[in-house]
């Protein structure tokens, strides 16, 4: 006897569509994280919601989740008629309920739970697939039926809603929304620099963070870009990053893809393919604010509704699925999802010796550092960690290497602080000042690098110099104070009152 004839059934008139069972029950299991969170941050009195992420790091990532399986929720909930599914068969019959059942769980949950995260990139990837889905036919069908007296109306509406809207979603995280437009300012400058080649894959955050220093090197910025301004890991616009590791061919063939596999569901008969397409289009406008591709889980997604869309013309459903799984595992094994595991044991090693680093215990792990350095040489947090071990312990030199190594994978400061303070330990004061400087020029409105900057001069008997940047420290307005910041005013300040005696 054939077992699950239902399942074999519906496997046979769609590539992988067991793929959307799975997908919102992985759908239905992040939405229950999501309501626990929700419910246990209601009970410590924030009602609006506070730290959602589901089972991500945070919640812009969950948002993109959620974002990605709501177009085939709704797919499956609007056109549960055509499904290919006898009515007659009592297991096929039990298999569309479940398939029912899953599907309106998503789509009530999500729309409940979204608006919690306050994701609105997610928001705008739900709007916008959700018009994928139900098809611009249809509202330009309704849009001739209705009256012009009406239709006017409908249109001034639609407009005013739209304005509040956007204006309220801005004002939800204005510095947010200015901060990733900053980067997007500053990021046109290696766009353009790097042209048709790219700089290389995985090179943004360096390339980035020499922009960025570049930027604010150049000439006084205002106070607003200067508070705003941080060290990116990503873009926060998928496309711009592409074109500028990969390249402007890098970004036609990405968009080639893209193209291709909309063109090959747009006269598609097969039921769901539409709901792949709604998935692309998510996952494209969350591309345009966020960082999907850089999410392990997304881009894993994405490329294998991608393939399937491609696969779509072949004929032979089973050739469709071979390739679409082969395309799939690859991908897994690139990004390390499978495969790699001394990689995953250096990392699982690398947490445990973490402990002693937060300890200080430097000399103790210093060695083991340097065991795990061929396995774990691109990861910017081992690599800040390995320099600090050879700084605490007198290798100056060989702290900078790694460190310098550091900044080819992250932009933030700290790597240029810690490599200055290994030059004014070696008493090569011009590359200490250059390095203080370049962490300054990064992020403008942290006062650690102008402290550091003023101990050097101090050492090396530059008063001037010191005087200068004592000044700069007194004045300069923070973002966020602390302990730390007020005690380097408070040096600051004895410093000038000493030199001026």
């Amino acid at each position: 006897m054939r077992k699950f004839p239902a399942i074999s059934l519906y496997c046979s008139n769609l590539p992988i569509p067991i793929f959307i069972i799975i997908l919102l029950g992985l759908g239905i299991y992040e939405l229950q994280i999501g309501f626990t969170q929700w419910y246990y941050h209601i009970l410590r009195g924030n009602i609006i919601g506070g730290w959602i992420s589901g089972s991500f790091e945070n919640p812009g990532p969950y948002g993109g989740f959620l974002a990605f399986v709501f177009p085939f929720a709704l797919y499956v909930s609007l056109n549960q008629k055509t499904l290919p599914l006898s009515a007659s068969n009592n297991r096929q019959k039990i298999f569309k309920r479940i398939l029912l059942f899953l599907a309106w769980l998503n789509t009530i949950g999500i729309l409940v739970l979204l608006p919690i995260t306050q994701c609105r990139t997610a928001w705008l990837a739900i709007i916008i697939s959700s018009i994928y889905i139900i098809g611009l036919n249809k509202i330009k069908s309704y849009w001739k039926s209705i009256r012009p007296q009406w239709q006017i109306v409908s249109l001034c509406t639609f407009c005013i809603i739209l304005f509040i809207g956007a204006l309220g979603i801005y004002q939800l995280k204005a510095d947010s929304a200015d901060g990733r437009l900053l980067i997007w300012k500053i990021a046109l400058q290696p766009l353009t620099e790097y042209g048709l080649t790219g700089s290389g894959f995985g090179s943004f955050a360096k390339v980035y963070g020499d922009a960025q220093a570049h930027y604010f090197e150049q000439q006084t910025r205002p106070e607003r870009e200067q508070m705003l301004v941080g060290a990116p890991e990503f873009c926060y616009n998928e496309y711009l990053q592409i074109g500028i590791e990969q390249g402007v061919v890098g970004l036609l063939i990405f968009l080639g893809f893209i193209f291709l596999a909309f063109k090959n569901i747009r006269h598609c008969q097969i039921w769901g393919a539409k709901a792949y397409g709604g998935a692309l289009t998510s996952i494209l406008v969350l591309a345009c604010f966020s960082y999907p591709f850089r999410i392990n889980s997304l881009l894993l997604l994405s490329i294998f509704i991608i393939t399937t869309m491609l696969c779509f013309p072949i004929k032979n459903r089973n050739i469709s699925t071979i390739i679409t799984l082969c395309v799939t595992l690859i991908a897994c094994y690139s990004l390390g999802i499978i495969g790699h595991p001394i990689h995953r044991q250096a990392n699982e090693y690398w947490k445990k010796l973490q402990a002693y680093f937060y300890q200080g215990e430097f000399e103790t792990i210093s060695e083991k550092y340097a065991l795990l350095y061929p396995y774990l040489s691109k990861e910017p947090s081992f690599l800040f960690e390995y320099g600090q071990c050879l700084s605490q312990t007198g290798q100056y030199e060989k702290s900078n290497e790694i460190l310098e190594k550091g900044t080819h994978y992250s932009s933030d400061p700290m790597f240029f602080n810690i490599m200055g303070k290994n030059y004014q330990q070696l008493k090569q004061y011009d590359k200490a000042e250059y390095m203080f400087y370049q962490a300054i020029y990064r992020i403008p409105h942290k006062l650690y690098p102008y402290y550091l900057l003023m101990k050097m001069y101090i050492e090396s008997n530059q008063i001037k110099k010191a005087t200068e940047i004592a000044k700069t420290i007194i004045r300069k307005k923070l973002k966020v104070e602390s302990i730390h910041t007020n005690k380097m005013k408070k040096e600051a300040q004895e410093f000038l009152s000493s030199a001026y005696q």
